[in-house]
């Protein structure tokens, strides 16, 4: 992951895959959106940070209020920007809105005292460029919290895919996105810049109703085969690996990363809770 010379994501396939699920973002029917946001959220109120820290805010990926009425409660005179890669994603009455790849990110230098990603970071196309994009937008003495899936999510779904590719083709093909552990995290956050990094992991479990609906939740998290090396699948593999998904039920392990733009005596991120 250290090697950021080549996309890791095939871009125009990831548009097209996000695009495909533009209108499916329904936090009511995958509660992973809201689980997100409430997790965040707690871990910026352990900070204890005073209300005049923060003058300007960014939000990115969030899908519920959670974060933005929390972040206006705590900062109470900060300038609050919800952004996304498209704006089906981004609440209508926000008042300050962004449409951005983190990648390429349209702010100066400093333009935050806070950014906060939620569950888009494993979908980056070049992730080291996007935390040092992220980075750049920070004041000196802000902070990036970002939680995403990592660690061995979508593990069973990728043994499933693998078998349902052997039988179709003979061969087996990447099928969804790779990875980050803890480790990788907080090395690709050190090498862009972040110090004093505090990083953890926590397992969420996720039931769907239909092979449909768990389709839609991979396509909306960038996580269904936008691999640049990744041959798109045909109808005879779906059909292969929907015969073998007799379990809709998805664990991931969700990783969260705190990084500051200087290092300091800054509160770090507290303990995950025992699950």
């Amino acid at each position: 992951m250290s090697n950021d010379s080549r996309p890791l994501f095939h871009r125009g396939r990831l548009k097209a895959t996000r695009s495909l699920s533009a209108g499916t973002f329904d936090p009511a029917t995958c509660p992973i959106y809201g689980c997100v946001d409430e997790s965040l959220t707690k871990r910026l109120e352990d900070l204890s940070l005073p209300s005049t820290f923060a003058r300007r805010i960014l939000i990115y990926g969030a899908r519920t209020s959670v974060l933005y009425t929390l972040c206006a409660r705590l900062f109470p005179e900060a300038m609050i920007v919800t952004a996304d890669w498209c704006d089906a994603a981004l609440a209508p009455d926000a008042p300050q809105r962004a449409v951005f790849w983190e990648e390429d990110a349209p702010f100066s230098v400093g333009s935050f005292d806070i950014i906060v990603s939620c569950l888009t970071f494993q979908a980056c196309e070049r992730p080291q460029k996007a935390l040092a994009s992220l980075f750049q937008m920070l004041r000196e003495g802000g902070f990036l919290l970002t939680q995403f899936m990592g660690g061995a999510s979508l593990s069973q779904l990728r043994d499933v895919l693998i078998q349902a590719d052997l039988e179709v083709s003979g061969g087996a093909r990447a099928r969804t996105i790779p990875m980050m552990d803890m480790q990788t995290t907080l090395a690709l956050f050190t090498q862009s810049g972040f110090t004093g990094c505090i990083c953890d992991e926590e397992r969420m479990t996720l039931s769907f109703k239909s092979p449909k609906s768990l389709q839609n939740f991979l396509r909306a998290r960038g996580a269904q085969n936008p691999l640049s090396n990744a041959a798109p699948p045909n109808r005879a593999f779906y059909g292969a690996a929907i015969k073998r998904l007799t379990d809709l039920t998805l664990h991931l392990d969700m990783v969260t990363c705190l990084g500051w733009r200087v290092c300091a005596s800054y509160p770090s991120l507290p303990d995950a809770p025992a699950s």
